[in-house]
């Protein structure tokens, strides 16, 4: 039996290779932004992320400027030896997305 999955996000995501670094309470690392959008971000880190755990991220923009952002880990799930994980940004981002990616 085929099941329809309705899609949740009430933003549009934006595909993007950016890449980045996130900072924890007791550690930090390098990211790969998959995609962004206005509530949160797909990333992909060379280590596990816990769910919930509170993060900081510097994302560098196709515009040279870094966008410092906070949010928490809301999955993260191994694969091809790194980690694919969703964060959810503290407070939504008001601008448009376009001139970032």
């Amino acid at each position: 039996m085929d099941r329809i999955v309705k899609e949740k996000r009430l933003f549009k995501r934006y595909p993007c290779s950016l890449r980045g670094n996130f900072a924890l309470s007791d550690s930090e690392g390098e990211i790969k932004i998959k995609d962004l959008s206005a509530l949160g971000v797909g990333l992909i880190a060379t280590k596990p992320l816990k769910i919930d755990t509170p993060l900081r991220l510097k994302i560098f923009t196709k515009k040279s400027f870094p966008l410092i952002l906070t949010g928490r880990v809301r999955w993260c799930e191994e694969g091809n030896n790194n980690w694919y994980t969703g964060v959810a940004f503290d407070e939504p981002l008001f601008f448009s997305l376009d001139c970032l990616v």
